[in-house]
């Protein structure tokens, strides 16, 4: 059984449920049906037309600035002329105002039409069920393609990301999930929403399966768009829906686990065994023991600091190298192997080091990072940390100044990334 695709109305996960559906086509989802809401419509079309170089252009090309013009004429006419009509009046001045000729509402409705074919839709494989307003009543209605009559398409997505927006209290009553499974969908995707989004069902039945595919970081404001964080974004929803299907791995970063492990493995290996000279003898400070024992009893103090962090429960390897990589603010959005996260913190270290080597071998660099830590809450920024790590190395064993003073500072992602530093640059 294929998949009834269910998108948001938020015209800022726009891009995530883009980045969402080319997920699903790399890893060969089916989707047989789309729905939407409000300005999620858009993208439903889009996808029922199949086409994702043309929705990225749809987007990238000039939709927010035309949507923005059209928005502006309708606030006026709303707060104008119908925010104190009843609600017979109101939809009858709304629908003349759908149809009519204003120069605005004619250029977005050529903007719509330029990017969606309606003959390629209702020919498309993938079914576009509407949660909008009849143009004709302006009335809810949860409708297919093949309900809508030739030609009427355009103004059935207009009228439905245009009028909920005016009458709070009179939106559409039914749900993308319940309006789903009304239409026969029993599988449902859920792209950007919360995990509760079309449901509850009340008398129809509940789906066989439901995949919420979260956004691991905010997409930001409901309306914005801006070219770097359009792309960003649909970077997330592709990402994020590998790793909900478990072609990535990873809790902050996305790991393709399939190739690229030869440094990885010997890392993991080699973990918990001693480590030669001055590093070797300060290793147990980090982990807040007196000295090494064996390879397992090292291995049960990094776990044990490890419940102390977000990465608690996970492999504790591959743990380590993502709250590294998180220290030194290596790209999250992009696919890795483990190699090459590896590879991209040692680039980092490297980098970080040519830049700010003065700033980061200054005292006073070392005491603001300490007092910034007295504050709680305060995140450390890659630089402060790369600090700690150059500190910690500088101190002698024998020196004046006690290791203890040094790593209470830390908190146990500190310790575990230096810890992890020491064992890949001993590797």
């Amino acid at each position: 059984m294929s998949y009834g695709l269910i998108l948001g109305g938020d015209g800022s996960k726009s891009a995530f449920e883009l980045g969402v559906w080319k997920g699903l086509m790399e890893i060969n989802v089916e989707i047989c049906a789309v729905t939407g809401s409000s300005i999620g419509l858009v993208n439903a079309a889009l996808i029922a037309q199949n086409d994702f170089e043309l929705a990225i252009s749809f987007w990238s090309e000039g939709f927010m600035s035309e949507y923005n013009r059209y928005n502006q004429i309708l606030t006026e006419n709303y707060l104008a002329l119908w925010s104190k009509l009843e609600d017979h009046e109101f939809r009858s001045a709304f629908k003349t105002f759908i149809y009519s000729e204003i120069p605005e509402i004619k250029a977005f409705k050529d903007y719509l039409a330029k990017y969606l074919n309606e003959d390629k839709i209702r020919g498309s494989s993938v079914n576009l069920i509407l949660q909008t307003y009849s143009p004709k009543d302006i009335k809810p209605a949860g409708i297919s393609i093949d309900q809508i009559p030739e030609g009427d398409l355009m103004d059935h997505i207009l009228s439905g990301f245009s009028y909920p927006a005016l009458r709070i209290g009179t939106d559409i009553s039914e749900t993308p999930g319940s309006l789903l499974t009304e239409f026969g969908y029993l599988k449902h995707i859920l792209a950007g929403q919360s995990a509760d989004h079309g449901f509850p069902y009340g008398n129809k039945p509940r789906p066989i399966e439901s995949v919420s595919i979260q956004n691991s970081e905010h997409l930001g404001l409901t309306l914005e768009f801006d070219p770097v964080m359009f792309e960003r974004n649909v970077a997330m929803g592709h990402l994020d829906t590998l790793k909900k299907f478990d072609v990535l791995q990873g809790k902050y970063y996305y790991l393709d686990l399939t190739e690229g492990m030869s440094d990885f493995t010997k890392f993991k290996e080699h973990l918990g065994f001693p480590l030669p000279g001055e590093d070797g003898i300060k290793l147990p400070s980090l982990l807040g023991i007196k000295n090494f024992g064996t390879r397992e009893e090292n291995i049960s103090s990094i776990s044990g600091l490890l419940g102390f962090t977000p990465y608690r429960g996970r492999p504790m390897a591959i743990s380590m190298i993502e709250m590294t990589a998180r220290n030194l603010n290596v790209p999250r959005l992009k696919k890795y192997t483990c190699d090459e996260l590896i590879g991209e913190i040692f680039q980092s270290v490297n980098s970080l080091l040519d830049k700010h080597l003065a700033s980061i071998k200054s005292p006073e660099k070392i005491l603001s990072i300490f007092k910034l830590n007295d504050e709680e809450g305060t995140p450390l920024d890659e630089i402060s940390f790369l600090s700690y790590y150059m500190y910690f190395l500088s101190i002698g064993v024998n020196s004046r100044f006690p290791l203890k003073k040094l790593t209470e500072n830390f908190t146990p992602e500190i310790s575990l990334s230096i810890i992890t530093l020491l064992y890949l640059s001993n590797g």
